[in-house]
């Protein structure tokens, strides 16, 4: 698919095709009905640049900024151009020189509001100066205007005219063209907002359908090795094995438990207010005061709150479990204008280059077998992705680990029609 600016780059060479085919027909007009006696060469030169320099536009590729310089060094160019043409043809007095005003509206719809004033600034300069410097064409001045010397009343009302329907234009086009591109943006991330949305209502719908359909089997093995167990505890040769495969069963029902309370049904949740005090006291309730120092600024922020409150479960008790039993998970809850942030600190033993850079990835975990299967992080970060949050982690070898989580205080609600 073809890049914003690779589309915008051909249009332009399409603009100036068409400005040498409308050229092309002006100049056979005039030289068929003979209706003005004029030397053909400074058009057929017009022409002949323009075709070239178009041909060599055709093959280019560039990326934004690239685009800019050359998009503005093409209008320069033809505004140039254009500049010289008028000087052959009648100056001021020729009827195209509002041409001038097509390189300033091209430049506000494919260039930015920089290049639109220069624009703007250089037609005016050639138009302003044509009043100063051109060969007359016979009889066509005197035809419009009125004749006599100097400049008339007609002349000085083109003049500012042409300055103020360019300045209107150029302020206009620009604050047009920057409100579109904004409201692009907000849409195209709404569209990312959704993608992620819709990722995270998958993975929570697929981990709690795989729990449940994983429960009734391994029920059924539960109850079989505890049968075994008990006809087998006199036998040493294999009661052993039967422990091992009901401490894994075990293990396993653990797992699918966590994955029920983790992948977290998104679809009926809606966006409410949570006050810090309410956040304070499930975090006492779940973990007590003992192994969780809090800080929290009052305040309150606009979200799913059941998903915030499962998401700080989470990092909290990954501090805790990379703690020792003295170590103390340090939970810092502040605002800002726009923004709530959370920052979870453990003592614990930290992460290397390599576990950091894979932390968050499904299924992946540093901690010992049993205590995690590595959707905690994942589902936190998932979660920070759906709010047009950010989450990050820092993590050294021997002195602990600090994850920070940000959300927006009032998150935008999704546009159905995205």
């Amino acid at each position: 698919m073809p890049s914003k600016e690779e589309i915008k780059l051909r249009w332009l060479v399409r603009i100036r095709w068409g400005a040498v085919a409308a050229w092309s027909v002006i100049g056979t007009v005039i030289s068929l009905t003979g209706v003005l006696t004029t030397n053909p060469l400074p058009l057929l030169g017009f022409l002949a640049v323009t075709a070239i320099s178009n041909l060599f536009l055709s093959h280019i590729r560039t990326g934004r900024e690239g685009f800019l310089r050359l998009g503005g060094a093409v209008l320069a160019f033809d505004i140039t151009l254009l500049t010289g043409l008028l000087f052959c043809y009648g100056g001021y007095a020729n009827p195209f020189s509002m041409m001038f005003l097509v390189y300033v509206t091209i430049a506000a719809f494919v260039l930015n509001s920089t290049w639109t004033w220069w624009s703007f600034g250089m037609s005016s300069l050639g138009f302003v100066s044509l009043f100063f410097y051109h060969i007359p064409l016979a009889g066509f001045e005197m035809h419009h205007h009125g004749g006599g010397g100097g400049f008339s009343l007609h002349l000085h009302g083109m003049l500012i005219a042409f300055l103020i329907i360019g300045a209107l234009t150029s302020l206009f086009l620009t604050q047009m063209s920057r409100e579109l591109e904004h409201q692009g943006e907000k849409i195209y991330q709404l569209q990312q907002r959704k993608g992620v949305e819709e990722k995270f209502i998958a993975i929570a719908t697929l981990a709690a359908g795989a729990a449940h359909e994983l429960s009734t089997p391994i029920g059924t093995l539960s109850l079989i090795t505890e049968d075994f167990a008990e006809s087998l505890k006199n036998d040493p040769r294999f009661f052993e094995d039967v422990s091992l495969m009901q401490s894994q069963i075990t293990r396993c029902t653990t797992i699918l438990e966590r994955m029920r309370g983790e992948a977290i049904s998104t679809t009926r949740e809606d966006l409410s207010p949570v006050h810090t005090k309410d956040i304070v006291r499930y975090i006492a309730e779940q973990f007590g005061e003992d192994r969780v120092l809090v800080e929290a600024e009052p305040g309150e922020v606009v979200t799913y709150s059941e998903s915030l409150k499962e998401a700080l479960s989470s990092l909290i008790k990954n501090g805790v479990q990379a703690s020792n039993e003295e170590g103390r998970v340090e939970v810092i809850i502040s605002f800002t204008i726009d923004e709530f942030r959370v920052i979870v600190s453990d003592k614990g033993q930290g992460m290397d280059v390599e576990e950091l850079r894979r932390i968050g990835e499904p299924f992946y975990t540093t901690k010992s077998p049993g205590d995690g299967f590595g959707l905690g992080v994942f589902l936190v970060r998932m979660f920070a992705q759906r709010v047009g949050g950010d989450f990050s982690i820092e993590s050294t070898v021997g002195l602990g680990t600090k994850v920070t989580l940000l959300i927006p205080r009032e998150p935008m609600q999704l546009m159905e029609a995205v």
